[in-house]
């Protein structure tokens, strides 16, 4: 009977659990859309950028995006803020990004502490030039500008080879400037180090390399002086104009470029348009005046590009919605300085390029190698960085891909109509085996009554042997229903009283049949006088 129940009653119960696990999904789900806009009103979280010198680009850079995402909070519902950490270039980004090492817990102390900030202790974005040596946990978040290579001499210096004997001015040891500048005098074979050396190198911050070329301009001994200077930055960078609008100082080209590519494979070739610097006064031999552009023809020379990267376990939302803001906003972005206009070019040629293509993305390259490839005058190749992209930028470059539904909208509605059809005839044939169990039933219990009416009208025992012959008939035969669940133990319960009923009356009336067939009996043996009381025993039954 246990089995039967169960059998019947599962699809009840089954209906009841969907229910159940439905609301108990509509409330966590509430719950925690709930705690997502309890979380980010009462404590945003802080994500740390480590940029680069005070003036330098990134910087700027970093606080151009700083007041961006400030601004837009309430447009992208952020609950994160980005905070800005000053340093001393890519190659220390690189090395607090990684933040594995004790060395690298202390030097992000110590840069937390010189920033004011010594509650910092992982940084969680980074800008670098690309072609610095990456760090395992480093995801690539989006290339932002390209950076070109700046040799800036004077008029004693027309190519690389003529820095023999020369002082040279680089950014301090820690840039990524620096190291680059290292492998080029490599290239060119050109020694450093030791007594003999061929070049005297003077590593100094980015403002002191101005200061000392102007001495050696004027002739000043105030201080170190420099021949030539070597500076990784964008096109219009303030402080390469300042050096280039003195009369004695000139761009010297580097041509070979391609070569460089074995000691930095990210380093790409370039060019410096021509009056990229603007004009500057000029007199010429007769004494005339003119306004000459600066570089007066296109300088072939060396670029990397400046990217923004993030930690690999940095949460993928904060990303996406970082890669999001990068999109929607450079030209907000770009107005900090006129020479980050790339952001505005890149972003619409990404963008052209993103929803020109069906396949997926697959890296870094594979989204980014068009759109810079264009910006990039002169340079054929693609655009490779080698770093893996984040996977918050890979959700946010599929995003706008259409959904699985509105790309097979006709087979998703021919799907619809066969599920509503089938539910449709599974509900209508469920119906109608509910209701045939149901009159199967009670054709057994109109037997019973039928039969018990017949119990009710027997004279002798050999009626009621046929009724229970029925009887036991019908029992077997809705045993026979359930075993084939023709009728639901619903149905067989209904079918048990009358059946008892039935039951109780044929023994009731075969005891009483029994004693009546008794006591004729015993009457015929006694005499005529007992027939009359037979015929009177017969009345009263």
């Amino acid at each position: 009977m246990k089995s039967i129940r169960w059998q019947s009653g599962v699809v009840g119960r089954g209906w009841q659990i969907g229910l159940g696990l439905l609301f108990v999904l509509a409330l966590l789900t509430s719950v925690a859309v709930l705690v997502r806009i309890v979380g980010r009103r009462a404590s945003p979280v802080q994500i740390t950028l480590a940029t680069g010198t005070p003036a330098g680009s990134y910087h700027r850079f970093g606080q151009a995006l700083q007041r961006v995402t400030t601004d837009h909070i309430e447009d992208h519902e952020l609950d994160w803020r980005l905070e800005l950490l000053t340093t001393r270039g890519s190659a220390e980004n690189m090395r607090m990004l990684r933040g594995s090492l004790e060395a690298d817990r202390e030097k992000i102390k110590t840069v937390a502490a010189n920033n004011g900030r010594p509650e910092v202790e992982t940084i969680d974005l980074i800008i670098a030039q690309s072609d610095t040596p990456t760090v395992r946990n480093c995801r690539l978040v989006a290339p932002l500008f390209p950076e070109v290579f700046h040799v800036i001499a004077d008029e004693s210096i027309a190519s690389i080879d003529d820095f023999r004997g020369k002082h040279v001015g680089v950014l301090n040891k820690g840039s990524r400037t620096y190291d680059v500048f290292l492998g080029l005098l490599e290239h060119y074979g050109l020694s450093w180090q030791g007594d003999d050396a061929d070049v005297t190198l003077h590593p100094m911050s980015a403002q002191e390399l101005v200061e000392a070329f102007e001495r050696n301009t004027v002739g000043s001994d105030e201080g170190p002086r420099i021949d030539a200077m070597f500076y990784i930055v964008a096109l219009g960078n303030e402080l390469a104009e300042q050096v280039l609008s003195l009369p004695e100082a000139h761009l010297v080209s580097i041509d070979e470029a391609e070569a460089l590519k074995l000691w930095f494979p990210n380093v790409n070739p370039y060019e410096i348009p021509k009056g990229a610097y603007g004009h500057r006064m000029t007199i010429r031999d007769d004494g005339a005046k003119l306004m000459q552009p600066v570089p007066p023809d296109r300088i072939p020379t060396a670029g990397v590009y400046a990217m923004l990267a993030a930690r690999s376990d940095l949460d993928t939302t904060y990303v996406r919605e970082l890669a999001e803001i990068l999109s929607l906003y450079p030209g907000e972005l770009s107005q900090t300085r006129p020479s980050l206009i790339e952001l505005q070019e890149a972003s619409a040629l990404a963008e052209k390029y993103r929803h020109g293509r069906g396949d997926e993305v697959a890296d870094a390259s594979d989204w980014f190698a068009a759109p810079h490839a264009a910006l990039l005058p002169g340079y054929q190749a693609d655009l490779s960085l080698g770093i893996p992209m984040h996977p918050g930028v890979t959700d946010f470059l599929t995003s706008d891909e259409p959904s699985w539904l509105a790309q097979n909208a006709e087979l998703a509605s021919l799907c619809l109509a066969v599920a509503i059809a089938i539910a449709s005839g599974g509900r209508a044939f469920f119906i109608n085996a509910t209701r045939q169990k149901r009159l199967r039933a009670e054709t057994y219990n109109r037997q019973l009554a039928d039969l018990v009416d017949n119990a009710l009208k027997a004279r002798d025992r050999s009626e009621l042997e046929t009724l229970w012959k029925e009887l036991t008939d019908i029992f077997n035969a809705v045993v026979d229903d359930i075993e084939h669940r023709r009728i639901s133990s619903d149905a067989f319960h209904s079918f048990k009283f009358p059946w008892d009923v039935a039951k109780d009356l044929l023994c009731h009336r075969e005891i009483l049949l029994t004693e009546k067939d008794e006591v004729a009996q015993l009457r015929r043996l006694a005499g005529p006088d007992a027939v009359a009381d037979e015929t009177e025993i017969e009345k009263q039954d």
